[in-house]
Parts: structure tokens; C-alpha cells; sequence
């Protein structure tokens, strides 16, 4: 159990809508290093594996809201494969730059893609129609109310399980916001501290 603290909502320079496409390659790749340093994709699949239990060949659909460049989705679903059984992936993300960035950032066989506002979602994301529901390091960036909100959707997107990674609020989190982001400018690193 963490101690509850009170959490910035100030927009941070990444949720600008025009912040153009060169700021958001460096905020990606600060977090695709977070991913890989902390194995949010294995993390994810033990996750699934451990609440699902998939037996040897098995399809799981998820939805993954606010998928950003898309590293987790990409090799959740390669691992997931090597594991026996077959993850497909809906990425999804509210910006369509951030979006254009993922479908860029390579195809993966069970992977689509999605512009899809998590407060907001569009018809085509029905009632229980993905079996996982995931979102990393996205719900931070949303008021209490409106966290709220995004796990509704979540919620109803999901038919079995409701998976929700994101940032420990602590002089660790921000020590390791700050050690995660030397060498990058200014900016990037703002972020990094104001989402911790």
C-alpha cells in the first residue's frame, strides 16, 4: 500500500496537442527505456497469464489505451507467443501525431491500431468487446475525476480483467524521473518530475 499524496495535474508539455512530432520522439524514447528497465511487457504478461491462465494456443484480445510509440503491445505479443499462447492488440491513443508515430514505429502480426479518446470512446469500442483492458503511464496524466472516467471505459471495453500500469508518487519515483532523464532537454525532464 502506497501513502496517498497529492498528485500535479498541470498539463505536461507532452499533453500539448501542437507540440510536433521531434518533442514526442524524445518523451518516447525516455519511455521506452522506463519500459525496458522496469519490463512493463513481462509485467503485463504475468499479469494476464496469472488472472487468465491462457492454455497453449489460445487468442486473448486486449485493448492497450494511450499505447504511445507502442513498445509494450509489440512485445507483450512476441512474448506472449513464445509462451504458448497469442496476444492481439488494439493501440490506441487519442493523438493522432502519437498515433502515426506507433503505426511507424513497425507492424507486429495481432497488432492494430486505433485512434480512440479514452474519455470519449468511439462506437466502434462496444460493451466487453476486448477480453484485457490495459493503460500505461497514461492515467497520470488525467484529473481524479477524470481517472475515474477512463477506468469506466476500461471497464466496459473489458469482458475478464483491467490492467492499469503507472508511476509511484515518492522521493524514489522522483529520483529515478530525474536519473531516467539525464541528457535530455529540459522540457522531457520537466515532464518526467511534474508526472512523479
Amino acid at each position: 500500500m502506497y501513502p496517498a499524496t497529492i498528485r500535479a495535474t498541470d498539463f505536461e508539455t507532452m499533453d500539448i496537442p501542437e507540440i510536433g512530432v521531434d518533442f514526442l520522439h524524445a518523451e518516447f524514447r525516455v519511455l521506452q527505456r522506463l519500459n525496458s528497465i522496469t519490463q512493463a511487457p513481462i509485467r503485463l504478461l504475468n499479469a494476464i497469464e496469472s488472472n487468465l491462465r491462457p492454455i497453449k494456443d489460445q487468442n486473448i484480445s486486449m485493448i492497450d489505451f494511450g499505447a504511445g510509440i507502442g513498445d509494450i503491445p509489440r512485445a507483450a505479443i512476441k512474448e506472449a507467443k513464445k509462451r504458448g499462447w497469442n496476444l492481439s492488440v488494439m493501440a490506441s491513443d487519442n493523438n493522432p501525431d502519437v498515433l502515426k508515430m506507433c503505426r511507424e514505429s513497425g507492424s507486429t502480426v495481432g497488432m492494430s491500431f486505433q485512434q480512440v479518446d479514452i474519455l470519449n470512446p468511439p462506437a466502434s469500442i462496444t460493451e466487453k468487446s476486448f477480453e484485457v483492458a490495459h493503460a500505461s503511464l497514461m492515467l497520470h496524466h488525467l484529473s481524479d475525476a477524470k481517472v475515474v472516467d477512463a477506468l469506466r471505459t476500461m471497464s466496459f471495453a473489458a469482458s475478464k480483467l483491467i490492467l492499469w500500469n503507472d508511476l509511484i508518487r515518492n522521493p524514489l519515483g522522483v529520483f529515478g524521473a530525474r536519473l531516467s532523464t539525464i541528457g535530455a532537454n529540459r522540457a522531457v525532464r520537466d515532464d518526467a518530475i511534474l508526472s512523479v
